[in-house]
Protein backbone atom coordinates (compact mmCIF):
# COMPACT_ATOMS: atom_id res chain seq x y z
CA UNK A 1 0.00 0.00 0.00
CA UNK A 2 2.80 2.41 0.89
CA UNK A 3 4.43 1.87 -2.50
CA UNK A 4 1.15 2.35 -4.38
CA UNK A 5 0.45 5.64 -2.58
CA UNK A 6 4.04 6.86 -2.96
CA UNK A 7 4.07 6.12 -6.70
CA UNK A 8 0.62 7.73 -7.08
CA UNK A 9 -0.95 4.51 -8.34
CA UNK A 10 -3.43 4.71 -5.46
CA UNK A 11 -5.17 7.60 -3.74
CA UNK A 12 -3.58 8.83 -0.49
CA UNK A 13 -4.94 6.88 2.48
CA UNK A 14 -3.97 6.78 6.17
CA UNK A 15 -1.30 4.13 6.79
CA UNK A 16 -1.06 3.03 10.42
CA UNK A 17 2.00 1.12 11.66
CA UNK A 18 1.52 -0.68 14.96
CA UNK A 19 4.43 -1.27 17.34
CA UNK A 20 6.22 2.07 17.60
CA UNK A 21 9.49 0.71 19.04
CA UNK A 22 9.86 -1.65 16.10
CA UNK A 23 8.92 0.78 13.34
CA UNK A 24 10.99 3.66 14.71
CA UNK A 25 14.07 1.52 14.38
CA UNK A 26 13.06 0.03 11.06
CA UNK A 27 12.12 3.21 9.16
CA UNK A 28 14.12 6.45 9.17
CA UNK A 29 12.31 8.65 6.67
CA UNK A 30 15.01 11.33 6.65
CA UNK A 31 17.66 8.74 5.81
CA UNK A 32 15.48 7.25 3.06
CA UNK A 33 15.10 10.70 1.51
CA UNK A 34 18.85 11.35 1.73
CA UNK A 35 19.49 8.05 -0.04
CA UNK A 36 16.97 8.88 -2.75
CA UNK A 37 14.67 6.00 -1.84
CA UNK A 38 11.76 8.38 -1.28
CA UNK A 39 11.14 11.95 -2.35
CA UNK A 40 12.00 14.79 0.05
CA UNK A 41 8.38 15.84 -0.45
CA UNK A 42 7.31 12.60 1.20
CA UNK A 43 9.17 13.62 4.35
CA UNK A 44 7.22 16.89 4.40
CA UNK A 45 4.08 14.86 5.00
CA UNK A 46 5.31 14.44 8.58
CA UNK A 47 5.90 17.45 10.84
CA UNK A 48 7.70 17.04 14.15
CA UNK A 49 7.04 19.42 17.06
CA UNK A 50 9.18 19.88 20.18
CA UNK A 51 6.30 19.97 22.65
CA UNK A 52 2.71 18.76 22.46
CA UNK A 53 -0.01 21.25 21.61
CA UNK A 54 -2.41 21.96 24.47
CA UNK A 55 -5.34 22.13 22.07
CA UNK A 56 -5.77 22.16 18.30
CA UNK A 57 -8.13 23.83 15.88
CA UNK A 58 -8.01 21.74 12.72
CA UNK A 59 -9.19 23.95 9.88
CA UNK A 60 -10.76 21.52 7.41
CA UNK A 61 -10.43 22.31 3.69
CA UNK A 62 -13.52 22.72 1.53
CA UNK A 63 -12.65 19.58 -0.44
CA UNK A 64 -13.66 17.46 2.55
CA UNK A 65 -17.43 17.47 2.35
CA UNK A 66 -18.35 15.40 5.42
CA UNK A 67 -16.89 14.20 8.71
CA UNK A 68 -16.11 10.82 7.18
CA UNK A 69 -13.39 12.49 5.11
CA UNK A 70 -12.64 15.41 7.42
CA UNK A 71 -11.83 13.13 10.37
CA UNK A 72 -8.23 12.94 9.19
CA UNK A 73 -7.92 16.44 10.65
CA UNK A 74 -8.16 14.71 14.03
CA UNK A 75 -6.10 11.57 13.64
CA UNK A 76 -3.24 13.31 11.84
CA UNK A 77 -2.86 15.84 14.66
CA UNK A 78 -3.69 13.58 17.60
CA UNK A 79 -0.12 12.28 18.17
CA UNK A 80 1.05 15.83 18.91
CA UNK A 81 -1.74 16.91 21.29
CA UNK A 82 -1.26 16.76 25.05
CA UNK A 83 -3.32 14.41 27.22
CA UNK A 84 -6.64 16.00 28.11
CA UNK A 85 -6.47 18.45 25.20
CA UNK A 86 -9.23 19.36 22.80
CA UNK A 87 -9.19 18.98 19.03
CA UNK A 88 -11.78 21.04 17.19
CA UNK A 89 -12.68 20.11 13.64
CA UNK A 90 -13.51 23.53 12.24
CA UNK A 91 -15.55 23.07 9.08
CA UNK A 92 -18.49 25.48 8.82
CA UNK A 93 -19.25 24.09 5.35
CA UNK A 94 -19.90 20.54 6.59
CA UNK A 95 -23.51 19.56 7.25
CA UNK A 96 -23.34 15.79 7.68
CA UNK A 97 -21.25 13.06 9.26
CA UNK A 98 -21.72 10.60 6.40
CA UNK A 99 -24.49 9.88 3.94
CA UNK A 100 -22.83 6.71 2.66
CA UNK A 101 -22.25 5.19 6.10
CA UNK A 102 -25.36 5.80 8.24
CA UNK A 103 -24.18 3.24 10.81
CA UNK A 104 -21.87 5.88 12.26
CA UNK A 105 -24.95 7.74 13.55
CA UNK A 106 -25.95 4.57 15.41
CA UNK A 107 -22.64 3.78 17.08
CA UNK A 108 -21.05 7.23 17.35
CA UNK A 109 -17.37 7.90 18.06
CA UNK A 110 -15.53 5.84 20.65
CA UNK A 111 -12.10 4.51 21.51
CA UNK A 112 -11.03 1.02 20.44
CA UNK A 113 -11.59 -0.51 23.90
CA UNK A 114 -15.24 0.53 23.83
CA UNK A 115 -15.87 -1.87 20.96
CA UNK A 116 -13.39 -4.63 21.83
CA UNK A 117 -14.80 -5.03 25.33
CA UNK A 118 -18.37 -5.13 24.01
CA UNK A 119 -17.64 -7.12 20.87
CA UNK A 120 -20.86 -9.16 20.89
CA UNK A 121 -22.79 -5.91 20.69
CA UNK A 122 -20.82 -4.47 17.78
CA UNK A 123 -19.55 -7.50 15.85
CA UNK A 124 -22.08 -7.02 13.04
CA UNK A 125 -21.18 -3.37 12.40
CA UNK A 126 -19.13 -2.97 9.19
CA UNK A 127 -15.47 -2.99 10.15
CA UNK A 128 -14.80 0.09 8.03
CA UNK A 129 -17.29 2.03 10.16
CA UNK A 130 -15.72 0.77 13.37
CA UNK A 131 -12.27 1.75 12.08
CA UNK A 132 -13.46 5.23 11.19
CA UNK A 133 -15.06 5.65 14.62
CA UNK A 134 -11.92 4.67 16.51
CA UNK A 135 -9.52 6.59 14.26
CA UNK A 136 -11.59 9.74 14.70
CA UNK A 137 -11.82 9.34 18.48
CA UNK A 138 -8.28 8.33 19.32
CA UNK A 139 -6.77 6.55 22.28
CA UNK A 140 -8.73 5.75 25.39
CA UNK A 141 -10.04 3.07 27.70
CA UNK A 142 -13.39 1.53 28.59
CA UNK A 143 -14.46 -0.22 31.79
CA UNK A 144 -17.28 -2.66 31.02
CA UNK A 145 -18.16 -3.00 34.70
CA UNK A 146 -18.87 0.70 35.20
CA UNK A 147 -19.66 1.59 31.58
CA UNK A 148 -17.20 4.49 31.80
CA UNK A 149 -15.20 5.43 28.72
CA UNK A 150 -12.15 7.66 29.13
CA UNK A 151 -10.72 9.15 25.94
CA UNK A 152 -7.29 10.78 25.85
CA UNK A 153 -8.55 13.84 23.98
CA UNK A 154 -11.79 15.74 23.62
CA UNK A 155 -13.17 15.79 20.07
CA UNK A 156 -15.35 18.73 19.09
CA UNK A 157 -17.19 19.55 15.87
CA UNK A 158 -17.53 23.19 14.82
CA UNK A 159 -19.71 22.52 11.80
CA UNK A 160 -23.32 22.86 10.72
CA UNK A 161 -24.09 19.52 12.36
CA UNK A 162 -26.52 20.39 15.20
CA UNK A 163 -25.41 20.14 18.84
CA UNK A 164 -27.99 17.45 19.61
CA UNK A 165 -26.59 15.26 16.83
CA UNK A 166 -23.05 15.82 18.13
CA UNK A 167 -24.16 14.77 21.60
CA UNK A 168 -25.82 11.64 20.22
CA UNK A 169 -22.59 10.50 18.55
CA UNK A 170 -20.37 11.25 21.56
CA UNK A 171 -18.56 14.38 20.37
CA UNK A 172 -18.59 17.97 21.58
CA UNK A 173 -20.10 20.96 19.79
CA UNK A 174 -18.93 24.52 19.29
CA UNK A 175 -20.67 27.20 17.29
CA UNK A 176 -18.52 27.72 14.15
CA UNK A 177 -19.05 31.47 14.47
CA UNK A 178 -17.01 31.47 17.70
CA UNK A 179 -13.93 29.79 16.23
CA UNK A 180 -12.23 32.75 14.47
CA UNK A 181 -11.91 34.53 17.83
CA UNK A 182 -10.72 31.31 19.49
CA UNK A 183 -7.95 31.08 16.91
CA UNK A 184 -6.35 34.07 18.64
CA UNK A 185 -6.18 32.17 21.94
CA UNK A 186 -2.57 31.05 22.61
CA UNK A 187 -3.94 27.89 24.22
CA UNK A 188 -5.02 26.70 20.76
CA UNK A 189 -2.72 25.78 17.90
CA UNK A 190 -4.30 26.31 14.48
CA UNK A 191 -3.59 23.76 11.77
CA UNK A 192 -4.56 25.07 8.35
CA UNK A 193 -5.38 22.65 5.52
CA UNK A 194 -5.76 20.04 8.24
CA UNK A 195 -5.53 16.40 7.27
CA UNK A 196 -2.62 16.72 4.85
CA UNK A 197 0.31 16.55 7.29
CA UNK A 198 0.90 14.01 10.06
CA UNK A 199 2.12 15.63 13.30
CA UNK A 200 4.45 13.76 15.62
CA UNK A 201 6.53 14.73 18.66
CA UNK A 202 10.20 15.35 17.98
CA UNK A 203 11.05 12.90 20.76
CA UNK A 204 9.58 10.16 18.56
CA UNK A 205 11.72 11.06 15.57
CA UNK A 206 13.98 8.18 14.48
CA UNK A 207 17.63 8.71 15.30
CA UNK A 208 19.81 9.13 12.19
Amino acid sequence: VITLVQTKKAKPVPIVLFGSDYWKQLIDFDFLAEEGVISPNDVKLIEYVDAPFKNVIAEIPQRYHDIWTAAKGFYKTEPAVADGGETILYAPHITTVSEAHPEIYEIGYHCRDYYVKQWDKFKDVPWGVLAHSTHARGAGSYDPETGVESCRLKLTFATQIPPEVCASINVGYRDPATIPALMEDPEFHVVTDAGEVLFRLASERPKS
